[in-house]
């Protein structure tokens, strides 16, 4: 396997000689054709081949030029340029004597020119100006080439910390389930037993384990099938019920055919618990919470909300609870701006919290 270093080395490495070749064979076709288009009767099968193999030397020669960029890329600057003049010096005289010797021997020009012999040193001079471009041409497509896999390879980088972010957001939001709510479910099962309830003791035990089960088995998935995921905020609120009993009401509403959409996992428990705690647990009267799902074109669109008090006028202002500071913040990590957050006050009273996500199925197996 290569290193990071040299995978984005590689690429340029072969990419170079690879364009070279394509130069070569483009310049021959126009030489040929347009000596062609001037009435000329060369042979011209020989010389498309000797026209391509002039470039021979510009070719290999570039992966001396990469190999030298490397070397020289941290000495003075001084000595970086006078490097690559020499370099390409040497390469435009190998260039010239290589191209006059494969006219001088196989006489491609015939029957016009019989008798063409090299002239190589004028040709060298002559041709220094087209030296010093091509070379530094070849230079600046190596350190682009370079650049963008540089690029490349801190975008991914990027991508990867933002995954362990999302994951470790995740955690933190898992360890945030409040524990007086842990507490509190535990003291209406001490509640119910003490009632003679034993039957609703052990449905709410029930339902809290498979709460906690859920909490620690999807530690590592950051998005889980819709379904599931409203399953789980269910799970809540039924224990929670056990604690309201009649003041707390349920309404659950999803869109048919998103039951395998993917959100992020845990998304809507903090939402659900702020849902209870600020709209419900503070009135006598209770009231109920709303989850729904829907899907507008490729979005997919979360509501949570209560008929509790609404938000008061400068709620804005407010510091935001680390629960939905943690979900604003995996959002963003998980799907930059292509998410958006909003709470707002309903119409008729309450609060509604409003996500907005990609619209795509859960990659099933994957954890």
């Amino acid at each position: 396997m290569f290193s990071n270093n040299a995978r984005f080395k590689l690429a340029p490495s072969l990419w170079i000689p690879v364009a070279w070749v394509a130069f070569a064979l483009a310049d021959a076709v126009k030489t040929v054709s347009a000596m062609h288009a001037q009435g000329m009767h060369h042979n011209w099968a020989l010389l498309f081949s000797i026209e391509a193999l002039s470039w021979l030397p510009w070719a290999v020669g570039s992966l001396f030029i990469v190999w030298l960029a490397d070397r020289l890329s941290a000495t003075r600057p001084i000595f970086e340029w006078s490097g690559h003049a020499v370099a390409a010096l040497a390469i435009g005289l190998a260039d010239t004597f290589w191209a006059d010797q494969l006219v001088a021997r196989f006489q491609p020009y015939a029957p016009e020119d019989l008798h063409w012999t090299a002239q190589w040193p004028s040709d060298f001079f002559n041709n220094l100006l087209t030296t010093a471009v091509l070379y530094a041409c070849v230079v600046l497509a190596y350190k682009l080439l370079v650049s963008r896999a540089r690029i490349s390879a801190h975008e991914m980088e990027v991508a990867q910390l933002n995954e362990q972010l999302a994951r470790a957001q995740l955690r933190a939001l898992r360890s945030q389930i409040e524990p007086h709510f842990l507490f509190n479910a535990l003291n209406a099962v001490a509640g119910l037993v003490r009632e003679g309830r034993a039957d609703a003791a052990v449905d709410m035990i029930v339902q809290l384990s498979d709460f906690l089960r859920r909490t620690l088995s999807e530690a590592n998935r950051q998005e889980v099938a819709l379904t599931d995921e409203i399953e789980f905020a269910r799970r809540y609120l039924t224990i929670q019920q056990a604690r309201f009993t009649d003041r707390l009401q349920l309404d659950i509403d999803m869109q048919d055919g998103l039951e395998n959409a993917a959100v992020p996992n845990l998304i809507l428990q903090p939402l659900v618990e702020n849902a209870v705690k600020h709209g419900i647990a503070k009135r006598k009267e209770g009231g109920s919470v709303r989850v729904a799902a829907s899907s507008e074109g490729d979005c997919l669109d979360l509501y949570v909300g209560n008929d509790g008090p609404n938000l008061p006028d400068d709620w804005n202002q407010r510091e935001r609870s680390i629960g939905i500071t943690n979900v604003c913040n995996r959002l963003r990590a998980l799907y930059g701006d292509a998410s958006s957050f909003d709470i707002r006050n309903r119409v008729g009273g309450g609060v509604e919290v409003a996500i907005r996500i990609p619209l795509h199925a859960i990659a099933l197996g994957v954890e």
